[in-house]
This record gives structure tokens, C-alpha cells and sequence, in this order.
């Protein structure tokens, strides 16, 4: 019930007329219980001793500067540094760029639509609530410093070739995803119960962040008066298609189209629990 009256908002937006179809709701169950394997094997790997997180950096710099791979290192580095540095078919570089030009463009409006929609938004399913206040990084005294690193990320993606890889933005965004993976080991190590709450950190909330920083934002910046032409949406959401694929996002959450993107928005919010005493700690 919480759900129908949370995501109902959206229904004139998201191109959908009616709830989640049984197809729907089975891609989302399964994106709960799916994470990073790519990233996880990096940290396997580290753990056994066969690298360490400072060869895996120099690792990711030749790889930019496209020198040949470092002697010794084990597969799964190669693939997860492949993974974050090949540039796919589909990527415009020309559209990526004018995607950042349009989140930059929304100025302080772009920065209420992201902390009051998308952030404070984000807390009210109890979804994700639990590891958040966990961290202990988005409540007490450290909140702003964690929100200032998050804004600072997103204007160093949003930033003139902030996308490219070797960029400051391209490199937060790895660092992320391998935060995400060590937050995910840490919390199964402490008995999380995963067939109950799905993994701590999984595709369902990776794409659903995704979208808060695409669809949402577009959205969200539209309704306070910013016009967006179809042509600049397109470009947002291509830009954001890139940065989720560095960040692990499973491509069948990752769209071209606004409309499409707000329609997984949709069926998140409609199959998210309601918010939990945590959800007011974070807010």
C-alpha cells in the first residue's frame, strides 16, 4: 500500500498504466539478491595476497595511459580494470558531454532537486536505511562532510570530460564502486541476513541510485522550471548510462530515455518497503 501511494506521482511520467507485472517484479527480486562480481573478485583477490589495492590503481593508470597490463596480476584485475576503462560501442562521447553541460546548467536548482527529491527521496523506503545509518558516515557530525563528498563527485562527473576515463570524476566513481564492495563484505561478515533484506548493497539500489541521478534529476529539475528539450534529456541520461556501467549497474537498468528510466523508478518505489526509524535518523 505504501508503495501505490508513494510512486502514484509518477505514473503520468514513467509510461506505465498499471503496477509491476509478474516479469517486473521477478527482474527486481532478482536484482535484490544480485551485486558486484566483477569488484568482488578484486577484493578476493587482494585478500589472498595476490595483489593490493595500490598495484590495482597502478593497474587502472596504465590502462588510461594505454600501457600494457602490469606483470603478475591475476585475471580478475585485468577484467574489472577492462570493465571501468574500455570505452563500449555505444557510448557517444559528443551526447556525454552535452549531458553534463545540461546538469551543470541547473545550477542551484540542480543541487535542491538532488538533495531534497533525490537524497531525502532515497530515505523513504527502509530499503537501503539499515546500511546507511550502519556506516555511520550520514548520521551525527560527519553527515555534511559525507553529502559534501557526494556533491563534490557529482560536479567532477558533471565537469568538462569528468566522464573520461583518467578523469577526477571517472576515478571517484571507481573508488565508489570498490567502497560499495568492501561496505557489501563487511556487512555479510557481520551475519546480514540475506534472504530476508537481499544483499546490503545490490543492483536493485546501485540502479535505483542511478536513476535518482538521471531520471529524478531530469524530472525534478523540469517541474522547478528548468525546460529540457528531448534531445537534452537523451543526453543526461546517456551520460549517467556511462557512469552507472563504471559503477556496475547491470545494463538492463541502464537507459537512453527518461520515460524509461522513470518507469524502473516506478517499479522500485512500488515494491520498496515503507520507511523504518532509520529513515529519520537519515533525514
Amino acid at each position: 500500500r505504501w508503495g501505490r501511494r508513494a510512486a502514484r506521482l509518477l505514473r503520468p511520467f514513467a509510461d506505465v498504466r498499471s503496477g509491476p507485472t509478474p516479469a517486473d517484479r521477478a527482474r527486481i527480486s532478482e536484482a535484490l539478491m544480485s551485486g558486484d562480481p566483477r569488484a568482488d573478485a578484486v577484493l578476493e583477490a587482494i585478500d589472498r595476497g595476490e595483489t593490493s589495492m595500490a598495484r590495482v590503481r597502478e593497474a587502472l593508470r596504465a590502462a588510461v595511459a594505454g600501457e600494457s597490463s602490469l606483470p603478475g596480476e591475476p585475471a580478475e584485475v585485468g577484467d574489472f580494470v577492462g570493465a571501468v576503462t574500455e570505452i563500449p560501442d555505444w557510448l557517444d562521447p559528443d551526447l556525454a558531454d552535452h549531458g553534463a553541460r545540461v546538469c551543470l546548467r541547473a545550477g542551484l536548482t540542480g543541487q535542491d532537486v538532488l538533495g531534497d527529491l533525490a537524497l531525502l527521496g532515497g530515505y523513504r523506503p527502509a530499503a537501503t536505511t539499515e546500511v546507511l545509518t550502519s556506516t555511520g558516515r550520514l548520521t551525527g557530525e560527519g553527515t555534511a562532510t559525507r553529502v559534501a563528498e557526494t556533491m563534490a563527485w557529482w560536479h567532477a562527473v558533471a565537469a568538462p570530460d569528468g566522464w573520461r576515463p583518467g578523469s577526477a570524476g571517472w576515478e571517484m566513481t571507481v573508488h565508489v564502486r570498490l567502497m560499495h564492495a568492501r561496505v557489501n563484505r563487511a556487512m555479510l561478515a557481520k551475519g546480514w541476513d540475506t534472504s530476508a533484506k537481499g544483499l546490503p548493497i545490490n543492483q536493485a539500489d546501485m540502479a535505483a541510485t542511478n536513476g535518482l541521478f538521471s531520471a529524478t534529476f531530469l524530472l525534478g529539475t523540469l517541474v522547478l522550471g528548468i525546460p529540457h528539450s528531448r534531445a537534452d534529456g537523451r543526453a543526461v541520461m546517456h551520460l549517467w548510462r556511462w557512469i552507472g556501467h563504471v559503477m556496475g549497474v547491470d545494463p538492463d537498468f541502464l537507459h537512453d530515455r527518461p520515460r524509461r528510466g522513470l518507469r524502473d523508478m516506478y517499479h522500485f518505489l512500488r515494491t520498496s518497503p515503507p520507511p523504518d526509524a532509520n529513515s529519520a535518523v537519515l533525514a
